[in-house]
């Protein structure tokens, strides 16, 4: 096993250099269970995907049109304080909640679907995953994103694989046969809208255990995830440090750090020096630089 530098933060190029390496032998070694997973995070379908924040400040303007933007905030919180729990914390959960007790179930969901579904441009850094896929080298991706961008790409690529967003199908054994997308927090297009969105959002108990079954036992690539879900937080939080000591773990921000995500990865860090962070610009800079990266390797290799 490749021993990482002492110092968490690398530059960016030089942590893909090393990934590349791992990755590439973890293959090799093993062609039916790769060693590495992939966990994305919003910042890898920017900027095609409006992050939450942005897609938050949408439904408040609709919310509340003809308002000044700061007035909004002020006019939710006033509205709704005492109505719904959490509401002093404007999140994207609370807004979803509140816009449907204001304007009802379906018309949210009118709402987010037409904000996702005027996407038209292929996601070329999931394009370059998919080949990644292809090649072996990824048998296992979990997600929170609730776009649609990953299996959009894999499809055009015409990649046979596994999508995992429905609830019912967490009840089978975690397995390794075939590519497999698990996403979290489902798919925009396919919300039960009388369902909450706080029940969305929140990591069920086979979620869970799915989530964890991978993370104790493979090496894992975090690429713009912020750790901004608390759930999913203290799932990972909650494993214990020490059955990671065989494994990797590699972060990627992109374009801006994340507390949440250090602060998780230093936990893990102090019984287990086979971490990395980085910084990129985009996902399709990460994927890109990787896929390069990764032929590199293979020519010095072979």
């Amino acid at each position: 096993m490749r021993v990482m530098p002492t110092s968490l933060l690398l530059q960016a190029a030089e942590a893909i250099r090393t990934l590349a390496y791992d990755v590439y032998w973890a293959r090799e070694f093993s062609p039916n269970d790769p060693d590495f997973c992939l966990f994305l995070g919003a910042g890898c379908s920017l900027p095609l995907t409006p992050a939450s924040s942005e897609l938050g400040e949408k439904l408040l303007e609709e919310m509340y049109s003809g308002i000044a933007p700061k007035e909004r905030r002020l006019r939710f919180q006033e509205e709704f304080r005492g109505n719904l729990v959490g509401v002093s914390q404007v999140t994207l959960e609370t807004i979803c909640e509140a816009y449907k007790e204001k304007k009802g179930a379906e018309a949210l969901l009118r709402s987010l679907k037409a904000k996702f579904d005027r996407i038209r441009t292929v996601h070329r850094g999931y394009e370059t995953l998919g080949e990644l896929v292809r090649d072996g080298y990824f048998k296992v991706i979990f997600t929170t994103n609730v776009d649609t961008l990953i299996e959009d790409a894999f499809r055009r690529a015409r990649l046979k694989f596994n999508l995992i967003d429905n609830l019912s199908e967490y009840s089978r054994r975690p397995s390794l046969a075939g590519p497999r997308v698990y996403k979290l927090h489902g798919s925009y297009n396919k919300v039960d809208p009388n369902v909450a969105w706080r029940d969305l959002q929140q990591l069920h108990p086979m979620k869970e255990y799915h989530l964890n079954h991978f993370f104790e036992s493979h090496s894992f690539i975090f690429v713009g995830y912020s750790a901004k879900d608390m759930d999913i937080f203290s799932a990972l939080w909650q494993v214990d440090p020490s059955l990671l000591e065989r494994l990797r773990i590699y972060s990627f921000t992109i374009s801006g750090k994340s507390p949440d995500m250090e602060k998780l990865l230093r936990r893990f860090n102090s019984s287990s020096g086979n971490i990395a962070m980085g910084d990129v610009h985009d996902g399709g800079t990460f994927f890109f630089t990787l896929k390069n990266e990764l032929k590199k390797v293979e020519k010095r290799e072979k």
